[in-house]
């Protein structure tokens, strides 16, 4: 795959409703797609959403898969539709949102619940106590265990897409397509990318350094230190990423003519690699 030129005969997109993912269409059928990759704390595997729109007939269906990176096996945790997905720091849950809100789910995939029945984008606390997710551009915090969200208050900011930080003191978020930090604490925003390019996904190394997706006249993968400076574009793509607990590499879902599959990419853009068929 030659991600430094936009393929040619691509499907159309169709963005769902609180997904940072895109599913992509075209005129007769959705391909199969691997979306929303979650790298997880211990590095040594990796969640990711199967998209599979035609069950019958097939030994793998669609829904929250975990990926073995050293014995290469994927494992189904729940056939649930997630749009989002993201690891507790102590690895043994999985929070992710789908149409109904927010869940938990063992990684052993026992145990599926709701922790809230609205939102998206949710992202586990680095003390594994809370989750920070978002509802209609409002920022918020829900304590494992409470029913009753706490929002973060961002003054008139549309909050899309946030992440906790490796610090645990800030996410960094989307709002009115400019990618920022936020802190947890008081709500300050400071934005990172101010400009007319729609700039979305963003994801937070333990390096500092944050990918997203910027779309000038195409979309594409860069990266940029945690003050906003030194970016670059890494690939001409599209995509929802996750970092390595190191930093040095992140995972995400490029496009093929099969439709999405998960690649690994290093941090300067070098060592390109494809994980999933």
């Amino acid at each position: 795959m030659n991600f430094n030129k936009r393929m040619a005969g691509l499907p159309v997109l169709l963005v769902l409703v609180g997904c940072s993912n895109p599913i992509f269409i075209g005129d007769e059928r959705v391909p199969v797609s691997d979306l929303s990759p979650a790298w997880s704390p211990s590095g040594q595997s990796i969640a990711f959403v199967h998209l599979h729109p035609f069950p019958s007939g097939t030994d793998r269906p669609g829904g929250l898969y975990l990926l073995d990176l050293a014995k290469r096996t994927q494992r189904l945790l729940t056939a649930e539709s997630p749009f989002n997905v993201s690891w507790s720091p102590d690895e043994t849950h999985l929070a992710f949102a789908d149409a109904d809100g927010i869940h938990i789910i063992r990684a052993d995939g026992d145990s599926l619940s709701t922790l809230y029945p609205q939102g998206g984008w949710p992202s586990w606390s680095r003390d594994g106590r809370s989750i920070v997710f978002a509802i209609n551009g409002r920022l918020q915090t829900l304590s494992i265990g409470d029913s009753i969200p706490v929002e973060i208050t961002t003054a008139n900011y549309f909050v899309r897409e946030p992440e906790v930080c490796p610090n645990g003191r800030e996410v960094v978020a989307s709002v009115s397509g400019e990618i920022c930090r936020i802190s947890l604490s008081d709500g300050g925003v400071h934005l990172l990318t101010s400009d007319d390019v729609e700039d979305r996904s963003p994801t937070c190394s333990s390096t500092g350094l944050i990918a997203w997706n910027r779309w000038s006249k195409g979309p594409e993968i860069c990266v940029m230190d945690s003050t906003g400076h030194d970016r670059r574009i890494l690939a001409y793509d599209e995509s929802g990423m996750s970092w390595n607990p190191s930093g040095t590499c992140f995972v995400f879902s490029g496009s093929t003519p099969d439709g999405p599959r998960l690649f690994v990419m290093n941090a300067d853009g070098s060592n390109l690699r494809k994980l999933t068929q």
